[in-house]
């Protein structure tokens, strides 16, 4: 029988809906990955961001950050394997997100430091992010006098926060002009509800990609479970084994899992894990 191989979301899917990891959550990780459990996680967020919220997680695989297009080391926080935006195109996309009124969040990398950089919070959701990092001592955060200063380094993902009236416009013009040279995600913010996310980043970041990488290099041969609760996190439900949703997920990602568990506020996913190692090690003792 294959070793399995577990991969969850954070936001909505291992998280509380205060963006928080129980007690519960967290000591049965690092008793999991103490004994030879593979689990890994695949998020939207950055590897910064991701240490600040779980802390001392012993993680001995890389994690999937910032939807795919980074792998990253979890204890030093450095880059494994990087897929960045085009420069010219990245310019463009900031060109388009300014002229419909958007003040993009800039994720870079520039000297080996990970940056996020902004110029100017304009709504409660853009306020909502900013306050989330402040709250967590994310010491990526930059102020600049204009945004265009952002492109200077190596740009993994544009994040631009606003009512869909807002976002909407400027996500149908992205695709209208850049068609699949980008990946879109569109989606409303699960903390700030009636504020909407528009994430563009490379054309292959996606979390099925980033996934697949990480799979080849460090866990061959393993059966791939996935835990979601968004649409970003279809594509890697459709490469998965086992996809696993929360029952707080939305119609379209249930309907597209093979297991639905309980909610992220009641340890569903850590609880899934540990009954599925139990079953296997009972198979093998047989």
């Amino acid at each position: 029988m294959n070793k399995r191989l577990f991969i969850t979301d954070l936001d909505g899917t291992l998280l509380r809906n205060d963006a928080t990891l129980s007690q519960y959550t967290y000591n049965k990780l690092n008793e999991l990955i103490a004994n030879d459990v593979l689990i890994s996680v695949a998020s939207a967020r950055n590897i910064v961001s991701i240490q600040a919220i779980l802390g001392d997680i012993q993680f001995r695989l890389p994690l999937v950050c910032s939807n795919g297009s980074l792998i990253s080391d979890y204890r030093t926080g450095k880059h494994i394997f990087a897929r960045y935006l085009d420069a010219a195109i990245a310019r463009s996309v900031l060109d388009m997100s300014l002229h419909y009124g958007l003040q993009p969040f800039v994720a870079s990398v520039k000297g080996g430091l990970d940056l996020v950089s902004y110029e100017r919070v304009l709504n409660d959701g853009m306020q909502s992010y900013y306050d989330q990092r402040i709250a967590t001592g994310d010491k990526r955060l930059r102020h600049v006098e204009h945004i265009a200063e952002a492109l200077s380094g190596e740009i993994v993902v544009f994040t631009i926060i606003g009512r869909p009236e807002h976002t909407t416009p400027l996500y149908d013009e992205l695709v209208r002009t850049f068609g699949t040279s980008l990946c879109y995600y569109h989606f409303e913010d699960t903390y700030t509800h009636g504020y909407y996310w528009l994430m563009v980043q490379h054309s292959d970041a996606t979390k099925a990609n980033g996934i697949r990488e990480l799979q080849s290099r460090f866990a061959p041969d393993t059966h791939l479970t996935v835990f979601g609760d968004n649409l970003n996190d279809l594509p890697m439900f459709a490469i998965a084994d086992t996809a696993v949703a929360v029952s707080n997920a939305p119609q379209a990602v249930r309907s597209a899992a093979e297991v639905v568990i309980g909610t992220n506020e009641d340890d569903s996913v850590i609880k899934y894990i540990e009954e599925k190692c139990h079953v296997q090690k009972n198979q093998i003792a047989k």
